[in-house]
């Protein structure tokens, strides 16, 4: 259904997150992964993002393993992050 060069655009925006978080806390790390495509292949970022907010968990195999498997090392980088204090306390 995608390309490789489909893939390698997706591919080449997970690593350059991996290597480099924002570790933004209210932005998952895949949405930075999203704005980063949306500039080559904006159709290619929503295909993307529905994926990513609806199914990769279920659907490991749509963008093949390699993305998947970046996908999961970006939710576990979201997961490492907690929102201080002042971010959620007294508002």
């Amino acid at each position: 259904m995608f390309t490789q060069d489909q893939i390698n655009i997706i591919l080449t925006a997970q690593e350059k997150q991996i290597k480099n978080p924002a570790r933004a806390i209210v932005n998952s790390e895949s949405a930075f992964v999203k704005n980063t495509i949306s500039k080559v292949d904006p159709k290619l970022a929503r295909e993307y993002w529905n994926w990513v907010c609806s199914s990769f968990k279920s659907d490991n195999e749509l963008f093949g393993p390699i993305v998947y498997a970046n996908e999961l090392t970006l939710a576990k980088i979201d997961a490492e992050q907690t929102m201080p204090a002042w971010g959620y306390s007294g508002t």
